[in-house]
């Protein structure tokens, strides 16, 4: 009985264990963008493995420490702000200020902000961070304007995409 419940265990623990590693060969990074109105600012927040991280940067830099090395975590923070793009309903460019980053757990956090757009009813995004080292890189961005909820999604060739920040009407 035993043999069964240990051979049980170690059977659970290489599915988990392949799932984890197949869930990260994904490829993907995460945004938010959030309209605070508290603060009337414009916030941007980053998520990217670690790992896809420091592969990015030893193909960029031919060295990668982005755990211990916060001139490796800024340099690569700086990446990232460059490959993401915002501009407002007159197609006018936000400029997003770097706010910092951070590591957490698995995820390299990068913040940004910029003052909230006066005309918000559209927003444009351009989320390219790390799609110029992997084809199947894929990028969800998650955007929070009031009661609007929405969500790009970035893969293959796909270029900016334009989104209405009005919520649904309810049903």
């Amino acid at each position: 009985m035993k043999a069964i419940i240990r051979a049980l265990n170690l059977f659970i623990i290489a599915v988990v264990s392949l799932s984890v590693a197949a869930a990260h060969q994904q490829r993907a990074a995460f945004t938010t963008v959030l309209f605070n109105d508290r603060t009337g600012n414009l916030e941007v927040m980053h998520k990217v493995f670690v790992h896809d991280a420091e592969h990015a940067a030893e193909d960029m830099w031919g060295h990668a420490d982005i755990v211990t090395d916060a001139a490796q975590q800024e340099r690569f923070a700086g990446y990232v702000r460059r490959r993401f793009e915002l501009r407002d309903e007159n197609n006018e460019k936000i400029e997003l200020k770097a706010v910092g980053h951070e590591i957490e757990g698995p995820y390299l956090w990068v913040y940004q902000e910029a003052p909230a757009p006066k005309g918000d009813a559209k927003l444009t995004v351009n989320d390219q961070i790390l799609r110029d080292f992997w084809e199947d890189q894929g990028n969800m961005v998650n955007i929070e304007h009031g009661d609007f909820r929405g969500t790009l999604v970035f893969t293959d060739g796909d270029g900016a995409q334009a989104i209405a920040l009005t919520p649904e009407p309810a049903r």
